[in-house]
């Protein structure tokens, strides 16, 4: 088993178009082809582990790197479809409650900052997907066995973890939602995956 700690994380997806290295900031937007939906499905009791000496130790790489832990998509809208990448709503439902819901006004760095830093380590080449962070509101924060710290809005429901037979949606304003179902793997992992959809309607 690889979790029984299951979390969503809605997430702005930037798409490379233009190759660079040291991009500078006021002109990283150039570099972008555009944008699409992202959901960075983390194994939270893999991410966050006790350390001896108290706290936590953050792994991102064993929370973040098995098989369909980032789905993509549907699609991807070009950057001269949006006029400000940093305007956008984004929410999470999962089996039709909203979990998250915030904007992207409120990343810690924007856009056009993130292509100019992560230029600066490595050439981004067309292609590359660059995800920009998740707001408040992932399962995470119900959790205070691993330093969750729950708070409480009227317009969102603060529940835990995803299980299987949970349909997630994820959906960012002006380039579309996705969505994926929480299934076990066996082999009728597939069969389910399908009738789950199907009763969400998606």
């Amino acid at each position: 088993m690889v979790t029984r700690k299951l979390d969503y994380e809605v997430e702005l997806g930037v798409v490379i178009g233009k190759p660079g290295r040291h991009i500078p900031r006021d002109r990283a937007l150039e570099h972008v082809f555009g944008y699409t939906v992202a959901n960075d499905v983390t194994a939270r009791d893999r991410q966050a582990v006790p350390h001896p000496e108290g706290g936590f130790e953050y792994r991102l790489g064993p929370g973040k790197n098995f098989d369909t832990c980032a789905p993509v998509g549907p699609w991807i809208v070009t950057r001269d479809e949006i006029d400000d990448p940093q305007q956008l709503g984004l929410r999470t439902y999962v089996n039709g409650e909203l979990r998250q819901s915030n904007s992207t006004a409120k990343m810690i760095w924007d856009v056009a900052t993130l292509v100019s830093f992560f230029s600066d380590f490595y050439t981004l080449q067309p292609g590359v997907l660059l995800e920009t962070g998740t707001p408040g509101g992932t399962a995470w924060a119900t959790d205070p066995d691993i330093g969750g710290r729950p708070y409480e809005r009227e317009d969102v429901k603060r529940a835990g973890y995803l299980q299987p037979g949970d349909v997630v949606t994820v959906e960012i304003d002006g380039i579309g939602s996705l969505t994926n179902p929480i299934v076990s793997p066996g082999v009728d992992a597939l069969r389910s995956a399908e009738q789950a959809i199907a009763q969400s309607g998606g």
